[in-house]
C-alpha cells in the first residue's frame, strides 16, 4: 500500500504531496479475544521545502490514513535549501537508525531508497546523496531523516554562529546561486540524418530543426541531461539571463534572420510591379484622349 497518494484535504486548502511509507496490521488482546487495527506512517510535503511525518492508528485503513495525514500536516516545518539540494552534510540519529545526507550537484538525482527517499521527494529535494546505517525499520528511517532536516540551518546563520565566513562552510554557495539566473545557449552544429530516431527526437525537443540554429533554455538539470545525450551534435555556452516563467526561451534562428532581407526585397518588387501595372492603363487613356483632340 505504500506509495504516492493525492491529498485528502477538502476544505479548500493547499494540495500537498501525501506519501504512505509503511502500513502495519496490529492486534490487541482483550479478555474476549483479539481486535485488529492498522498503524500507518505518512509523510506530507509541498515539494517546495516544507515536510512533516505523522503516524495514525484506526480499525479501518482510510481512517488510519486520515489520522496520519492530519498529524503530518500539524508537524510540518520548513527545510533550509539551496536550489534543489541541502546546504551542507548532516548526520542524524533516531533510535538505532542513523542517516547521513550530503549535498549534490544539479542533475544527480535522489540517491536514496525506502523511507528516506519518500521524505526527500516530499520536501522537494531532488539532488542529494544519502547513506543509512543501523536499523532498517521504516519508522526509524523516516524519523531520522526528519531529525536531519530539523538540524539544518541557513548557511549565513550557521556561519555567524560559528564566527566564520559562509565560503568556508559552503564553498559552492555563490556558484549555486548564480546558476539560478544562468541560461544555456545551444547551437546545432551537425546533422541528425544519420542518427537514430531517439537522438533526432531529443534534438527536436530542444527546439532545433536546422544546422546552425540557436536556441536558449534555462539552465536546469532536465535541459543539461538532454544536452548530454546529444553532446556530439551541439555547441553549448553558458550565458547570463533571467529564466523564463515557462522554463524555455527560444531565440530567433539564424536562417530566419538571413531570410528576412530577401522577403523584404521580394515585397518591394511586388509593390513596384503593382505600381507599374496601375500606371500603364493611365498612359493608354492619355494617348487616346490626345488622338481624339
Amino acid at each position: 500500500m505504500s506509495g504516492k497518494r493525492e491529498s485528502r484535504n477538502t476544505d479548500g486548502g493547499p494540495q500537498l504531496d501525501v506519501r504512505i511509507i509503511r502500513t502495519n496490521k496490529v492486534f490487541k488482546t482483550h479478555k474476549g479475544g483479539k481486535t485488529a487495527s492498522w498503524s500507518i506512517l505518512v509523510v506530507v510535503g509541498d515539494n517546495k521545502g516544507s515536510v512533516g511525518v505523522g503516524l495514525g492508528k484506526a480499525r479501518g485503513i482510510p481512517d488510519a490514513i486520515r489520522k496520519a495525514e492530519e498529524a503530518a500536516r500539524k508537524a510540518m516545518f520548513k527545510v533550509p535549501m539551496i536550489g534543489e539540494t541541502i546546504p551542507y552534510e548532516i548526520r542524524a540519529v533516531s533510535g538505532t537508525a542513523e542517516v547521513v545526507l550530503r549535498p549534490a550537484a544539479p542533475g544527480t538525482g535522489v540517491k536514496a531508497g525506502g523511507a528516506v527517499r519518500q521524505c526527500l521527494e516530499a520536501a522537494g529535494i531532488h539532488n542529494v546523496l544519502s547513506k543509512f546505517l543501523g536499523s532498517r525499520n521504516a519508522i526509524n528511517m523516516a524519523y531520522a531523516t526528519i531529525e536531519a532536516f530539523k538540524a539544518l540551518e541557513d548557511p549565513e546563520a550557521a556561519a555567524n554562529r560559528r564566527g566564520i565566513e559562509v565560503k568556508q562552510l559552503v564553498p559552492w554557495i555563490e556558484k549555486a546561486r548564480k546558476e539560478k539566473n544562468s541560461m544555456l545557449r545551444i547551437k546545432l552544429i551537425r546533422s541528425t540524418v544519420a542518427h537514430q530516431w531517439r537522438t533526432r527526437r531529443v534534438v527536436e525537443s530542444l527546439g532545433l530543426r536546422k544546422i546552425n540554429q540557436v536556441v536558449e533554455h534555462d539552465d536546469t538539470p532536465v535541459i543539461r541531461g538532454m544536452v548530454h545525450r546529444v553532446k556530439e551534435l551541439l555547441h553549448v555556452e553558458e550565458v547570463e539571463g533571467t529564466p523564463s516563467k515557462k522554463g524555455t526561451t527560444k531565440a530567433a534562428p539564424k536562417a530566419a534572420v538571413a531570410e528576412a532581407p530577401k522577403k523584404a526585397k521580394a515585397a518591394k518588387a511586388t509593390e513596384t510591379v503593382a505600381e507599374a501595372s496601375e500606371e500603364k492603363p493611365k498612359k493608354k487613356t492619355t494617348k487616346k484622349s490626345e488622338e481624339a483632340k
